[in-house]
């Protein structure tokens, strides 16, 4: 069986040879100049140039056919592996050996088939990878060594959440009274994870170098509740350090934590009803915006001096447990059965009621349940009930906070959360 080829040879444009010749230089200069001279390598500026040459005319003179093309690549690879792996293994004085080197030479004869047969921004990213792969060998192993085990297992999971389990869930109603399709849900549960693992991500790897605010920020994306409760938390411990008022930092990374869940809301909305998003951006960024001011406030009203600087610290974990995905899959389906029962019996108020209720646990799920049984011309109630959910949540880690530091230490972060509570009451009353 043979595999069809453009026949290009006689109308090769002069641009595509260009191309090639310029791109199989750049590939080869890129190899004499970033290969470390103790690792022997496959050839350089000329072998590449030679090499990309030859992938380009085994194309043109076998057109229709790819198994010339083929054995071209299968008789480089014996060669390569000829020429360097017996030597090296048998040889004590030889130089080292790596494996890029012969998969960049392999490429470089790949780079004609391509530069000819596919468009010229694939050939030229292909080359252009390959550089940056080769010139960034030293910092890429850096990472390698930088990134904990836990976070390989973690990354593998959400591959799991999104790549296996998302395409095999079906894309049709099971339930007669549940409006979403099973898709549908872990669609939302991916999307969701996603925000919160890149958050977490940010936050696990660049938080120290921004301090806590920078911590704060990407904690609240992640989870604004768990965030609040390890702030407060941390603010207790630097109380009985120094028997002194929580510094303003703190202070103010907890109204910046919650602050940040005005974002995650109208991000996981645009993401996944961008049609329904234009009535949220008023209230949800003005409300973020409001947050942002206060909390700056906090921080450069009491600045820690940089001798008492407070670390960052364990903000929330990474969000990528299987368990949690399930448990927010469940959530969602309540909450979307009791939301349809509760619009239609009630009405308006039963969902700015329940909007209320559900903001002293995760909102999330409510939010998602609500645009997706609205419609257009609902775009008032659904702001209006999506800021009560948002208020009530302030009001709960308000209430969090209280708890753990006191009424009197905790009133500097209190007082922003209670204000962003009122205001999102007050937008909802006047939209109505």
């Amino acid at each position: 069986m043979t595999t069809a080829i453009p026949e290009v040879a006689g109308a090769l444009p002069i641009e595509s040879i260009l191309l090639l010749l310029g791109l199989s230089f750049f590939l080869g200069l890129a190899v004499e100049e970033m290969v470390s001279p103790s690792i022997e390598r496959p050839g350089g500026i000329r072998t590449i140039p030679l090499l990309s040459l030859l992938g380009l005319t085994l194309t043109l003179i076998t057109p229709g056919n790819i198994l010339f093309v083929l054995a071209g690549f299968v008789s480089i690879a014996l060669w390569l592996s000829l020429h360097h792996l017996p030597k090296n293994t048998l040889d004590p004085d030889s130089k080292g050996y790596s494996l890029i080197h012969p998969v960049i030479a392999l490429m470089a004869y790949l780079l004609g088939p391509v530069t000819i047969l596919l468009p010229h921004w694939f050939s030229i990213s292909f080359v252009v990878f390959a550089v940056l792969t080769l010139g960034g060998r030293d910092r890429l192993h850096d990472l390698a060594k930088k990134i904990p085990q836990e976070e390989i297992f973690t990354a593998g999971k959400f591959l799991i959440l999104a790549g296996i389990i998302w395409p095999l869930v079906p894309d049709h109603a099971v339930l007669s009274w549940l409006p979403l399709t099973p898709y549908r849900i872990w669609e939302y549960v991916i999307v969701v994870s996603s925000l919160s693992y890149a958050s977490y991500l940010i936050q696990r790897f660049f938080s120290e170098k921004g301090g806590l605010l920078a911590g704060s920020v990407f904690g609240g994306l992640v989870s604004s509740t768990a965030a609040t409760v390890m702030l407060a938390k941390k603010a207790k411990d630097v109380l009985s350090d120094r028997n002194a008022a929580v510094p303003g930092d703190l202070h103010g990374a907890i109204v910046l934590a919650n602050t940040l869940m005005y974002l995650r809301i109208l991000l996981v909305v645009v993401f996944l009803y961008p049609g329904m998003a234009r009535p949220l951006l008023l209230p949800l960024l003005g409300s973020c915006a409001i947050g942002s001011i206060m909390a700056v406030y906090l921080v450069y009203r009491n600045r820690t001096s940089k001798d008492g600087a407070i670390a960052p610290g364990n903000l929330p974990a990474h969000p990528l447990e299987l368990t949690t995905a399930l448990v927010f899959a469940l959530s969602l389906m309540i909450v979307t059965v009791v939301l349809g029962w509760v619009g239609h019996h009630f009405g308006t108020s039963g969902i700015d009621l329940m909007a209320f209720l559900v903001g002293f646990t995760d909102i999330i799920p409510f939010v998602l349940g609500l645009v997706h049984q609205s419609s257009p011309d609902q775009a008032g109630m659904v702001a209006g009930a999506v800021m009560i959910s948002a208020s009530s949540n302030n009001l709960a880690k308000a209430a969090y906070e209280i708890s753990i530091l006191g009424a009197g230490r905790s009133l500097p972060s209190v007082f922003p959360l209670l204000v962003l509570a009122v205001l999102g009451f007050l937008y909802a009353y006047l939209i109505v």
